[in-house]
């Protein structure tokens, strides 16, 4: 139970963290619309747990911590990529 009060703290900070940096437009207003869905997302799912086995279920995976951990992976290559073609298209810019 405790947890789910510290992920809930951590998920909204992130949310004020992120709506600030769209204030200082160091991301876009579609970005921070993104990762709000995200992080409200996320708490949803802390505070129920079980609508994640049941989206699980719906996509054929048997846990719902499995889907979660999958997504989580698919996120961060994701990610990853993006930070590439970012370093890729700032070193050709300096040269």
């Amino acid at each position: 139970m405790i947890i789910q009060f510290l992920l809930t703290a951590v998920f909204l900070l992130t949310l004020f963290v992120t709506w600030r940096r769209a204030r200082q437009q160091a991301i876009r207003r579609w970005e921070a619309i993104v990762w709000s869905a995200f992080w409200l997302g996320a708490t949803a799912l802390v505070w129920r747990p079980t609508f994640s086995t049941v989206i699980a279920n719906l996509v054929g995976i048997g846990r719902g911590s499995d889907l979660i951990f999958y997504l989580s992976i698919v996120l961060l290559f994701v990610l990853v990529f993006r930070q590439f073609v970012a370093m890729d298209r700032m070193e050709r810019h300096i040269t």
